[in-house]
């Protein structure tokens, strides 16, 4: 889900690989705060849900790939912004 107007993606995996390694739920849920012309803050979470067996799995998941995922979503809606003002 991208809600352009509040800033806020959402996104849930629900096949793949998160999944081939255990995890029943994972969701990622990023807003863009613009504070001023040039600065923007990115809050981000990410949710999951994972049998207690497979918990070391965690550890596999990278965050540097979300980092890039919310830095082309900031991206996105600044360019969005420029054009429509």
């Amino acid at each position: 889900m991208i809600d352009d107007e509040q800033r806020i993606t959402e996104v849930e995996f629900i096949e793949g690989g998160l999944k081939d390694i255990g995890f029943d739920y994972f969701l990622t849920r990023s807003e863009v705060i613009e504070k001023d012309p040039q600065t923007t803050i990115v809050k981000s979470t990410v949710d999951y849900e994972i049998d207690d067996k497979l918990a070391h799995n965690v550890s596999l998941v990278i965050m540097d790939y979300f980092q890039t995922a919310i830095e082309a979503i900031a991206k996105y809606f600044n360019t969005e912004k420029k054009a429509t003002a």
